[in-house]
């Protein structure tokens, strides 16, 4: 029985078969990026908390 295999591997896999390689690397990458967005929410909503009312932070760039 072969692998299971997700929709896009048997398109982009000869090409960047790097992406499908399980490792830490790619799982402390997404655990990093979780993090990083958890964090916008986390601050907006002690920024609201802090201000006692809804408000939310401007953005830097344009």
């Amino acid at each position: 029985m072969a692998e299971p295999t997700g929709f896009l591997e048997p398109l982009l896999g000869p090409y960047v078969p790097w992406v499908y390689v399980d490792s830490l690397y790619w799982t402390a990458f997404g655990i990093f990026g979780n993090v990083l967005f958890s964090m916008r929410f986390l601050i907006q909503w002690l920024y609201s908390e802090k201000k006692s009312a809804w408000s939310y932070l401007r953005s830097s760039g344009t």
